[in-house]
């Protein structure tokens, strides 16, 4: 944190860890299909890769991470 600067956040704080344990460690089968959705218009989608870079500048911006 010193080295770089970096905003002191707890590690506790710095992420909602139930929220990820949902998304990363289900214990259980998830089965998604967006058709339905574009069936009914909604087209538009993020392209990960892109939406990720941005985060992660963001992160670097607010002396989040290095």
């Amino acid at each position: 944190m010193r080295e770089h600067k970096l905003l002191p956040t707890p590690f506790s704080e710095a992420a909602s860890w139930a929220f990820a344990n949902y998304a990363f460690a289900p214990t259980w089968d998830i089965m998604l299909d967006n058709t339905k959705a574009r069936k009914y218009g909604f087209q538009e989608f993020v392209d990960s890769e892109d939406m990720f870079l941005r985060i992660f500048d963001s992160f670097r911006r607010q002396r989040f991470i290095p």
